[in-house]
């Protein structure tokens, strides 16, 4: 029976002995000489593992000048998320929402000295020095960790660095990861494209800056003129304004709207997006929120009436993680004026779920109601033509015979609602 006390005592002292000889496995050469070197150093030894040579010399490499265990899910375009829960126990979650376990840190203390290490590395410096750090990092990454005594020491380090997606979704890719369906897809494409802002609403890490790069980038390929405002440069699309001392955000947002541009994409947090959009510009900005009801609470809490942030944007798209990793839109909603012209959230699509085995969600995203008659005079203002408004109108009468409900109802106060169980 192998001792498994004895393999990590055997690794640790591996790892101890090659750790001590930096100029025998010359740790400034390529990584592959490296562990070349490495794995002669085992072969040639009296040391008796259970993994290939070749393999435990990768793993020294790692643990010695990577980032130990965390070196390949830093590198990999399709993880999404690296969870240390304990030094001893991970989970990455890849862009499609699927989660598994990896092989813990063989110490806490080596725990604590990569997650140190990484945020030196990509860019923190020497603010990883106390018991916690939340911040981004460079590479698209965002790294919140914990170390003792703000955890237990048991536990070594608490940890998520979160990865902005490096890779451009397309349609089909979006389409095929349940994201969203063509036809909601192509929706908000029009509505961009003559003239209807957007606010996208979501928790932190539900999608929101990959989303907006994608919408972007779709009417940019179309021949577009697009203009993007972004204080931490994750979009980069069209034509790029950056604040600084000297240029706040409201001024480059009237700079913006100087230009003419045919779509504004801002994502910075609190900017006074809102104004650029009752001056005529399309607009596609961000808002870290629960639910739309919410980002709208706190858009409003400075004292904008919430009938101009309706006028502003019409039309909110809600991103959400559900319950089994996957992120969705899980509804598009109108703003309209009800009684007393305070604006209500009429519900356009939403994504319904058919059935749940598990963790796994099957659903559908289904369109509920059509958009109003306002939101289509304000596209033909702006050059819709009679074949793309029957088209549209088309889209919806089709998803609707798909439905199981009757068209016209459905309308919705996301702030008002529980959230479901099976979410």
């Amino acid at each position: 029976m192998i001792n498994m006390a004895e393999l990590s005592q055997q690794y640790a002292d591996l790892l101890q002995n090659v750790k001590a000889q930096p100029s025998k496995f010359f740790w400034q050469s390529p990584p592959e000489d490296s562990m070349k070197a490495i794995e002669k150093y085992i072969s040639g030894s009296q040391i008796h593992l259970v993994e290939p040579p070749d393999q435990v010399a990768k793993k020294l490499y790692n643990d010695i000048a990577g980032y130990s265990v965390l070196t390949d899910p830093l590198h990999d375009v399709w993880v999404r998320r690296i969870q240390v829960l304990s030094w001893d126990k991970i989970s990455i979650q890849f862009i499609n929402g699927e989660k598994h376990q990896i092989d813990g840190f063989p110490s806490p203390a080596l725990a604590q000295s990569v997650i140190r290490k990484i945020i030196q590395d990509f860019g923190a410096g020497a603010a990883g020095a106390g018991p916690g750090f939340s911040g981004k990092l460079k590479n698209g990454l965002r790294l919140t960790v914990f170390f003792p005594p703000a955890v237990p020491s048991e536990i070594g380090v608490r940890c998520n660095i979160r990865k902005e997606i490096q890779r451009d979704y397309t349609e089909e890719t979006y389409s095929a990861n349940d994201f969203a369906s063509k036809l909601e897809l192509s929706c908000l494409d029009t509505l961009l494209r003559y003239g209807i802002s957007l606010l996208i609403v979501g928790k932190p890490g539900a999608g929101k800056t990959t989303f907006m790069r994608y919408l972007l980038s779709e009417l940019s390929g179309e021949g577009m003129d697009v203009v993007t405002i972004d204080d931490k440069q994750e979009i980069n699309v069209g034509t790029l304004l950056s604040p600084s001392d000297s240029v706040l955000t409201d001024h480059l947002l009237q700079y913006a709207s100087g230009l003419e541009p045919d779509v504004i994409g801002c994502n910075i947090d609190d900017s006074p997006v809102w104004k650029a959009s009752l001056q005529g510009n399309a607009i596609i900005a961000a808002s870290p929120a629960f639910d739309p009801g919410e980002a709208l609470y706190q858009m409003s809490s400075g004292g904008i009436p919430l009938d101009r942030l309706a006028r502003a944007f019409p039309v909110i798209v809600f991103l959400r993680i559900f319950r089994d990793g996957k992120f969705r839109i899980a509804g598009i909603f109108e703003h309209v004026l009800g009684g007393q012209k305070q604006p209500e959230l009429k519900t356009i699509w939403e994504f319904r779920i058919k059935e749940k085995t598990g963790e796994k969600l099957i659903g559908v995203h289904q369109q509920v109601n059509d958009l109003s008659e306002n939101i289509f005079s304000r596209m033909r203002f702006s050059g819709l033509s009679p074949v793309e408004e029957q088209k549209i109108r088309k889209d919806y009468e089709d998803a609707e015979r798909c439905s199981n409900r009757p068209a016209g109802s459905g309308s919705a106060a996301p702030r008002d609602q529980k959230e479901r169980s099976d979410l």
